[in-house]
């Protein structure tokens, strides 16, 4: 690959990271509507429910209610912000960053990317009323 081609290569990737362009910056409301739908399922057929709560009542791990967004307290003593890549990263590898005040029991899931999509969309969606 020339140097031109690797130049023209990264400022494209650049510009879709800036910019939100690509395959995956489509948020129109109808597929927003549709991943948080899906996540919902998802939720339930995972058995999330059981340790998660949705309406901020205490359980083994932290509500979904509220919190994207927030500042995170690890047991490890670092903080964190609740974003999509933090929430990500939860779900692939739910032990390496265990919030404080909750215990280090929920499974490893081999979630597909589509999956991924769609519980963060649903556990965005979940504000505190």
């Amino acid at each position: 690959m020339s140097h031109l081609s690797l130049l023209h290569l990264c400022l494209l990737l650049w510009t879709s990271l800036v910019f939100g362009c690509g395959p995956s910056a489509d948020s129109s409301p109808g597929k927003n509507a549709a991943l948080v739908s899906r996540g919902r399922s998802l939720h339930t057929t995972y058995a999330c429910d059981s340790c998660h709560s949705l309406d901020g009542s205490p359980r083994s791990g932290p509500s979904y209610v509220g919190n994207f967004g927030d500042s995170v307290a690890l047991v490890d003593g670092r903080k964190l912000v609740r974003d999509e890549a933090y929430l990500r990263r939860a779900l692939v590898d739910p032990n390496a960053e265990i919030p404080a005040g909750s215990d280090a029991s929920m499974p490893t899931y081999r979630l597909s990317a589509d999956q991924l999509d769609a519980l963060v969309a649903f556990m965005k969606s979940l504000t505190a009323d």
